[in-house]
């Protein structure tokens, strides 16, 4: 697992390896991530700089695992997106579980928005779960490139 540090903070945060290769990948191959941990300014208006950063993007990509739907910011992100994508059909969201998807999402604690809920059960969603073989991992990237928008600018 890899740390990087928080610019809202002192404490060391931790990537799955999935994280890091996305950035790695994304960001190698012409795309601008922004990510709050790293990009979202302290003192800024919040939900304002969220909603106007994925109203400029083309696709959110969420890494959805039991941590992300239990973290409030977190799920405000994913709900911000599914507006914009439903007043924008240009925009991509995709979702990529990094845990076995819950039995459940009606149950979980807190509950989901009920917009975030019916999402999830419509929206296409790739697996990225924990020992994927080499053939599982080769269809991911795969179907993850198909998913992607192509990059606005080559990176120079």
């Amino acid at each position: 697992m890899a740390l990087t540090w928080s610019p809202l903070s002192r404490e060391p945060l931790a990537y799955t390896p999935l994280e890091v290769l996305l950035r790695l990948v994304l960001e190698g191959s012409g795309y601008r991530l922004f990510l709050m941990e790293r990009d979202l300014l302290p003192g800024g208006a919040y939900t304002e700089d969220v909603v106007r950063v994925i109203q400029r993007s083309r696709c959110l990509v969420c890494l959805l695992s039991g941590d992300f739907l239990s973290n409030r910011s977190a799920v405000f992100v994913l709900e911000a997106g599914v507006q914009a994508l439903i007043r924008d059909p240009e925009l991509k969201v995709m979702v990529i579980w990094t845990e076995p998807r819950p039995a459940s999402m009606g149950q979980l604690d807190p509950p989901l928005p009920r917009l975030v809920h019916r999402a999830l059960r419509v929206l296409p969603g790739l697996d990225w779960l924990p020992g994927l073989s080499q053939d599982s991992s080769r269809m991911f990237w795969k179907s993850f490139w198909k998913a992607m928008p192509k990059p606005s600018q080559p990176v120079y």
